[in-house]
């Protein structure tokens, strides 16, 4: 199905067919819009906190035909309280992005049983994770992403599996396969914020692919 949806309401769940991470054409998603995310909850200059998304057993692709979607799945400022369980996102230039917006945060994420694969191109990041840049004045901030027995593959070219800026993230159970010098990045360009650090039960990483 082609899509491109913002979602700006609580407590809305997305749920698919997929038994296992693995492509079905009953629950496959791609880019109406390449240039867009497929899935996104909220935005920069959201006010309100949207409790409670969840999404389930869903497949999202960012490749089709010569195109490469920029986006699979964009938590922005407002999502809190947030789920997705058995999600598969491959083929983006950014697999999933997390960032807490000017005014209201994006907070206490939980995604569990799910993979990862960004698209081989440059500037590519499997996962992305930053601190709101004008963030300070309203107290918003990027905190608690908790990935829990997930599988996320790097790209081969210029970009990270892994590429936080000022936030720390939680990996529980999680697998990172990438090639070498292109694994983990970890940076501060926010001079507000506390210095991110990675908070890891059985991460593993592995550069030999």
């Amino acid at each position: 199905y082609p899509i491109n949806l913002t979602i700006d309401k609580r407590s809305i769940k997305i749920k698919g067919d997929s038994q296992s991470n693995r492509s079905t054409i009953v629950s496959r998603f791609v880019p109406a819009n390449p240039n867009l995310p497929i899935i996104q909850v909220g935005d920069n200059n959201s006010s309100i906190l949207y409790h409670g998304f969840r999404m389930e057993n869903c497949t999202l692709l960012g490749i089709t035909g010569n195109i490469t979607g920029e986006i699979g799945i964009y938590l922005a400022g407002g999502t809190y309280e947030s789920f997705l369980k058995n999600i598969a996102v491959n083929g983006f230039r950014t697999g999933i992005s997390i960032i807490g917006g000017s005014n209201v945060p994006t907070s206490v994420i939980s995604i569990k049983d799910s993979v990862f694969a960004s698209a081989n191109i440059d500037n590519s990041r499997t996962i992305y994770s930053r601190y709101p840049i004008n963030g300070q004045a309203s107290g918003s901030y990027t905190t608690d992403i908790k990935f829990n027995s997930c599988h996320i593959n790097g790209p081969q070219n210029n970009g990270y599996g892994i590429e936080s800026d000022g936030v720390s993230l939680i990996f529980n159970d999680t697998y990172l396969d990438c090639y070498e010098n292109h694994g983990v990045l970890i940076t501060k360009t926010i001079s507000y914020g506390s210095n991110p650090t990675f908070i890891c039960n059985n991460f593993a990483i592995d550069d030999s692919v």
